[in-house]
């Protein structure tokens, strides 16, 4: 079977497990079967990990946690991750009032480990999304 991309009617496609890819443009797309009449579909756009992880870092560094998850699509997560972030806040500030610092300290630790989490999460469900995107061809969320 001779495949042409028809946007560019360039004919150097590569396919490989059901996705074909331009070679010329660079455009991936999927071949669809209907009694012979091929039809084309794009793909889902890739999540890029580690901009999923600078994300989550510079605005979890900023008390906004969950931009990563957002990015990558889980926005719920996203969202129940930046609650808890901002609810870090006044929740060191009374602690630490009430017991000397110590509790402020220990709200600082527990905000380092939540940022560090949510980073390497956020990292790897866009390596998850890009995994079954390519295995399904369409977006897992």
């Amino acid at each position: 079977m001779s495949v042409r991309y028809p946007k560019c009617g360039s004919d150097n496609v590569v396919g490989y497990m059901g996705e074909w890819e331009c070679m010329d443009c660079g455009y991936k797309f999927r071949l669809s079967t209907s009694r012979s009449n091929y039809r084309f579909s794009k793909m889902p756009e890739w999540k890029n990990p580690a901009f999923a992880a600078v994300l989550a870092l510079i605005f979890g560094f900023f008390i906004l946690m969950g931009i990563g998850h957002i990015y990558v699509g889980r926005v719920r997560r996203g969202i129940a991750i930046m609650i808890i972030g901002l609810m870090l806040i006044p929740f060191g500030i009374v602690t630490g009032a009430l017991t000397y610092g110590i509790g402020f300290l220990v709200t600082i630790a527990f905000w380092l480990a939540l940022l560090i989490w949510q980073t390497l999460d956020a990292y790897n469900l866009a390596k998850e999304y890009n995994r079954i995107t390519w295995e399904t061809g369409r977006a897992p969320w």
